[in-house]
């Protein structure tokens, strides 16, 4: 069960180059002894941090820095090559310290309140329109996905699904989703759209 907000919380990490929202179920692939360790602990514990860290290794791991909370919901150990776990992540928080214990890292941080709940935008909003098109344009999508139309009008929803698929450093993340509500990340994310289209006309 995830925990309310404004709780601490002492539970084992993970760094991931895959920056998980607080949105659903997920998967996460891993193995070696360390990965093994930190999803036992995880199921013993009822739950896990995960950090995110850029393609260079550098990692959000400073206080403050924002964490997701994940519960396992189930691993697959052995009918692949890597180790395969279901979490669901719900909630983040705010670290506080980080430990390494017995080889694997232990992390406490406050849990915090999402988003507050804002109002739906327009179907012809250009973030919605965008993301409309690039489920369109991309065949193989992410499992996570099939359930995005009933959350596409959502801009928190929305939010942190462009802040999983676009390739944005870990410290421009950590920034937006420190803000007090999702109006900073939808702002960011227009600009970003907006340059994007008018360079595109420029090269016409």
């Amino acid at each position: 069960m995830l925990v309310p907000a404004s709780q601490s919380l002492h539970l084992p990490f993970l760094m991931t180059t895959d920056h998980l929202m607080p949105a659903g179920k997920r998967r996460i692939w891993g193995s070696g002894l360390l990965f093994s360790q930190t999803l036992l602990e995880a199921t013993k514990q009822n739950g896990l941090w995960l950090v995110m860290q850029d393609s260079d290794g550098q990692a959000a791991m400073s206080p403050g820095d924002i964490v997701i909370q994940a519960r396992v919901l189930s691993v697959d150990w052995l009918s692949a090559e890597y180790i395969d776990a279901e979490i669901c992540t719900r909630s983040w928080g705010n670290i506080i310290d980080v430990k390494q214990a017995a080889g694997y890292g232990w992390l406490t941080a406050q849990t915090r309140s999402l988003w507050p709940t804002e109002q739906r935008l327009s179907p012809d909003e250009l973030l919605v329109i965008r993301f409309q098109q690039w489920l369109k344009d991309h065949h193989n999508i992410p499992l996570w996905l099939n359930d995005v139309p009933a959350n596409m009008t959502d801009p928190n929803q929305l939010c942190w699904y462009w802040l999983e698929l676009l390739p944005l450093p870990v410290s421009t993340k950590q920034r937006l989703l420190r803000q007090p509500t999702s109006q900073a990340c939808l702002r960011y994310l227009k600009k970003i759209f907006w340059y994007s289209d008018r360079f595109r006309h420029d090269l016409r």
